[in-house]
């Protein structure tokens, strides 16, 4: 069975959709916190980060359960996005090495790669001045400026 997993950002539960049928699969709840961003490992599991408490899930993509939980220490900054490495995902080593630093406009956010062309995709917008903190919102998040949203293509 092949499912989508939208991510609704700020949701406690992840819920499939069944991509065949159109269909919502089931849900997986009580995750501890707010969900942030997803990547399958095209072997039956989904991994879901959950930046704000700082764990990472793996889930099993067929019976929608939490199989493994993961601390991530230090705590995940910001902006920040997340994807598999198809390549090399089955090395056991957890070596990594910085490639490129690239200047975005403020805003810019989470990315989407075409892992075809290479290109990174970043929404972006302007920002209104930062709300005060509050109870509900710590560390509140700028509100966009209607009307000022675009798509930075980032090329090799």
């Amino acid at each position: 069975m092949s499912h989508c997993y939208p991510n609704d950002r700020g949701g406690k539960r992840v819920t499939p959709i069944d991509a065949r049928a159109g269909k919502i699969a089931g849900a997986i709840e009580d995750l501890g916190g707010r969900t942030e961003h997803l990547a399958a490992d095209e072997a039956g599991h989904v991994f879901l980060k959950m930046q704000h408490i700082g764990k990472l899930h793996k889930l099993d993509a067929q019976s929608l359960k939490v199989m493994e939980t993961w601390p991530l220490d230090p705590l995940c900054g910001q902006p920040s996005s997340m994807d598999m490495d198809s390549i090399h995902n089955k090395e056991s080593e957890d070596k990594y090495a910085l490639v490129q630093i690239v200047r975005t406009l403020p805003g810019a956010r989470t990315m989407a790669l075409d892992r075809k062309s290479g290109a990174i995709y970043l929404p972006a917008a302007d920002l209104s001045p930062l709300p005060p903190v509050t109870a509900e919102n710590p560390p509140p998040r700028a509100p966009s400026i209607p009307g000022t949203f675009s798509v930075l293509v980032v090329g090799q």
